[in-house]
């Protein structure tokens, strides 16, 4: 996976900005909490709201993760 290069205040140090983080939150997955107002499609689990407003607002949270399955 190809990411942003690091920036040079950090290439020559020892300086671990994530250190402090226990390693069980050291993980690719993280949770988005959202609010939409756009229309639920039922029976749709792929994309259960579609492009049609409704007057509900409906709340959620997702699990993204960043990179590929076998990145850790």
């Amino acid at each position: 996976m190809t990411l942003m290069p690091t920036p040079v205040m950090y290439e020559a140090t020892d300086f671990e900005p994530f250190s402090h983080i226990v390693d069980e939150l050291q993980t690719p997955l993280t949770h988005v909490f959202y609010a939409t107002n756009r229309k639920h499609q039922q029976n749709s689990m792929d994309s259960p709201y579609g492009n049609e407003f409704d007057n509900s607002l409906y709340l959620g949270k997702a699990t993204v993760r960043i990179g590929e399955r076998e990145t850790q």
